[in-house]
């Protein structure tokens, strides 16, 4: 899948070069007095938006859409990690194998 990845215009868009991506990005954060962990795939300020993108290797059964809506909770937690820079947030998941970006409206 990583042919596919690299040959997709989504794949390209995501991995091209920005000076201000970072990939496998691990932030700390406290959250009801635990210290909790995350690391996100991607992301990368665009335009003024800041982008989280997130990979996966299944193949969504139905539209790319439906499928990254099993993942809405874990991008907001993403997005929250991301609330003081005061910029837009879309996030996104990459269906990896088919080399599709499924965006959701948060």
């Amino acid at each position: 899948f990583p042919v596919t990845i690299l040959q997709s215009e989504a794949g390209q868009w995501v991995l091209k070069f920005r000076s201000s991506a970072a990939s496998e990005l691990a932030i700390l954060s406290q959250i009801d007095n635990e210290i909790k962990r995350q690391v996100i795939d991607r992301t990368f300020v665009e335009d003024n938006v800041r982008w989280i993108i997130d990979y996966k290797t299944a193949v969504p059964d139905a539209d790319e859409l439906a499928a990254a809506e099993l993942y809405r909770a874990q991008l907001e937690s993403y997005a929250a990690l991301f609330k003081h820079e005061g910029l837009p947030v879309k996030c996104a998941i990459l269906f990896m194998r088919i080399g599709k970006l499924a965006e959701l409206q948060l």
